[in-house]
């Protein structure tokens, strides 16, 4: 495990996060952050972490639907704006590669229970759930490395079409493990790229 390194100001807060974030793009893996050293780097683009109990509440569940609330009050219209700009980013990407990403499967009580649910951006828009609730203090580094690392693993199996290398992992949400969903492995730094520059 890596030595944590505690900024003393937000310039080196922000290239020490940047530096977090590019390891994570580049080689797919988490390493140690100083938690509040995040924290106070997304604040500066503009997170509000001073949530009610029920908002923080929200953020302790895993799926989209039960971290919604928490995530919002974090981010207010930029949470919104984020998830429209991942579909653009999604429409970008197959442009430019000629790749198609996959869609996210989505469990059902049918016969056949891996129906597509059509949103290829699943994946991009849990980063920043993942993200948020890691930097308020109500999702674990093991459980934030264990979702950002398997979605990036995935996400360059299927780009490679070794689609049925993809893993399979435990979440709260499901009795057994399932494949959640992925994005290219440059997205964590054009995702944070974005949250730092855009209003």
């Amino acid at each position: 495990m890596t030595e944590k390194v505690q900024p003393t100001d937000i310039v080196q807060q922000q290239a020490a996060v940047m530096d977090w974030i590019i390891d994570i793009s580049k080689i797919g893996q988490f390493k140690e952050i100083h938690q509040p050293d995040l924290r106070s780097v997304l604040e500066s683009f503009g997170a509000n972490f001073n949530l009610s109990e029920t908002e923080r509440e929200s953020l302790r569940g895993y799926s989209e639907k039960q971290r919604s609330k928490g995530v919002k009050a974090v981010w207010g219209n930029k949470y919104d704006s984020y998830n429209q700009w991942t579909k653009k980013y999604v429409q970008e990407y197959e442009q430019q590669t000629g790749q198609v990403l996959p869609s996210l499967q989505r469990q059902t009580n049918s016969p056949s229970p891996k129906e597509p649910s059509h949103r290829k951006n699943s994946g991009m828009k849990q980063f920043l759930n993942d993200l948020t609730c890691f930097a308020a203090g109500e999702l674990s580094s093991e459980n934030f490395a264990l979702y950002t690392e398997t979605r990036i693993k995935n996400g360059i199996a299927w780009s490679e079409s070794r689609k049925n290398d993809r893993v399979k992992i435990s979440v709260p949400t499901s009795s057994k493990p399932i494949l959640i969903g992925s994005f290219p492995p440059d997205f964590p730094q054009k995702a944070f790229d974005w949250l730092k520059n855009s209003q």
